[in-house]
């Protein structure tokens, strides 16, 4: 039976407003699909030699692959409502964010729009902004009633902690590594209970193809598919976890290099992943990149589906779709699994962006762009490319004109915020930076790409210059924002 509180068919046209006009004159529809902790490089299309993710890579093909695409945040929650607002997250409270921003202004324009999957909404909060709303959240102590646990496994007799993301809060916040001597068993890793069918990744697939075919093809439409894979804990369905063998997954390199960094090294609180020593052992990091690998071609597979339903339905050469992550993964990199600690090394800080163009719109395809994004730059770019008004005081950037030049050379800073911790990427460097403990370090990234040497002693100058561009920064945030990049 379905629980009195989710509103039949999790539609909420009928309590927002009426039927909305077309509109002669809009812009491309829009499909937003967003992973949750995928790596940079964890993708065919960005250079990985032994992943298999043909959906992926031929959207590439078809579209641009941003390779110095940064989050905003490595908190995913944070990354995803710097997303929808284009808004910094130190500059979130003090504006009052609403994360249905960005979907509001399309839903105001004509657009029909949906949220599918994890998602920072609800529906007490979508009024003028989402005519479909349906929810997936993480299966953890204090989790609030979603459509897909409550709803849909309910409805199958499945109860809570029958998925594979019910490690409980305590078991998201610790570190999954392993020391010499600790004597626990490594990352937490293995193979969904359930199978793919029952799994929240066809499920929210299910219900964007679904949402798609039902739609009324005289309107635009903003749909945003938002994922939880490939997240730890790293537990692919059958046949995904055995798509992989441990020896042949090129792990990131690190070892014991990690206690050369002070911000590995520094005292942490258990907020940011207590002080637990990164794993030393290859073979269980292995098995949990081979198993993360699963999770990524599972993802694949049903973006595909979705991407197979727009030229089904013939509204792919109108519609810009746009895949990226809310961060990455450490992935056996310095030793460590996961996300913890949280330091936005780019590890976890850059993430996978391509960008499928509609038919007839200025653009390379198949192009291969350097330039420096963020993904608070999505925002102001796709309202740029609709007609629509950014929110006030969104500090993202419209970079239409690198979708028309993708071989622009022009580069600003990149900022990356989560915890304690500041990050600026600029063309050659990285400086990352805790206020808390006064501690900082930096990289070039050209000539050291997995940030292993820090030169933070050796080059006092480009320190100083780059926590100027972090001070120019936090004054930034509280002012208003967002100029054409290009």
């Amino acid at each position: 039976m379905r629980p009195s509180w989710r509103p039949e068919g999790a539609t909420l046209a009928e309590t927002l407003r009426g039927p909305v006009a077309p509109v002669a004159d809009a812009g491309p529809n829009v499909l937003l699909v967003t992973a949750a902790q995928l790596r940079f490089d964890c993708v065919g299309a960005l250079g990985n030699p032994v992943i298999r993710t043909p959906s992926l890579d031929a959207l590439a093909a078809g579209g641009i692959v941003f390779r110095n695409a940064y989050t905003a945040s490595t908190d995913g929650a944070a990354a995803r409502r710097s997303l929808l607002s284009g808004i910094a997250p130190s500059a979130a409270a003090g504006r009052g964010m609403e994360p249905a921003g960005l979907l509001r202004g399309f839903h105001e324009r004509g657009y029909r729009t949906a949220a599918i999957g994890d998602v920072p909404l609800s529906r007490g909060g979508c009024d003028g902004a989402v005519d479909t709303l349906h929810t997936v959240r993480r299966d953890v102590p204090g989790r609030e009633p979603d459509d897909y646990h409550d709803g849909f496994l309910a409805e199958h007799g499945l109860g809570r902690g029958s998925g594979h993301d019910s490690a409980g809060e305590e078991g998201w916040a610790a570190p999954l590594t392993e020391g010499p001597d600790d004597g626990r068993a490594g990352p937490a890793a293995q193979p969904r209970r359930l199978s793919d069918d029952l799994s929240h990744t066809a499920w929210i697939a299910d219900r964007a193809i679904g949402w798609l075919a039902s739609h009324d093809p005289a309107l635009p439409f903003f749909a945003w598919t938002s994922f939880l894979e490939p997240h730890d804990p790293y537990a692919p369905p059958a046949p995904y976890a055995e798509a992989y063998q441990p020896d042949a997954i090129p792990l990131p390199p690190g070892g014991s290099r990690w206690r050369s960094k002070p911000l590995l090294t520094v005292p942490r609180d258990a907020r940011l992943g207590g002080d637990a020593s990164p794993c030393a052992r290859e073979g269980p990091l292995r098995r949990a990149a081979a198993l993360y690998y699963g999770l990524v071609s599972h993802l694949d597979h049903h973006v595909g589906r979705i991407l197979s339903a727009l030229e089904r339905l013939g509204l792919r050469d109108r519609t810009i779709v746009i895949v990226t992550s809310d961060h990455g993964d450490y992935l056996g990199q310095y030793g460590l699994c996961a996300t913890r600690p949280n330091v936005p090394y780019d590890a976890l800080a850059r993430v996978p962006l391509i960008v499928g163009l509609p038919a007839g719109t200025p653009g390379e395809r198949g192009a291969s762009c350097a330039a420096l994004v963020s993904t608070m730059d999505i925002l102001p770019t796709l309202a740029g490319m609709a007609g629509v008004d950014a929110p006030r005081g969104a500090q993202g950037r419209d970079v239409r004109g690198v979708l028309r030049d993708p071989g622009t050379s022009r580069n600003q800073p990149v900022f990356v915020e989560t915890g304690a911790f500041r990050a600026v990427r600029s063309e050659r460097y990285k400086y990352v930076y805790s206020g808390r403990w006064s501690e900082g370090e930096l990289y070039d990234v050209l000539a050291d790409p997995f940030e292993m040497s820090d030169l933070s002693d050796e080059l006092p100058e480009v320190v100083r210059d780059h926590r100027g561009l972090l001070l120019d920064w936090a004054i930034a945030c509280g002012m208003e924002g967002g100029t054409e990049m290009g």
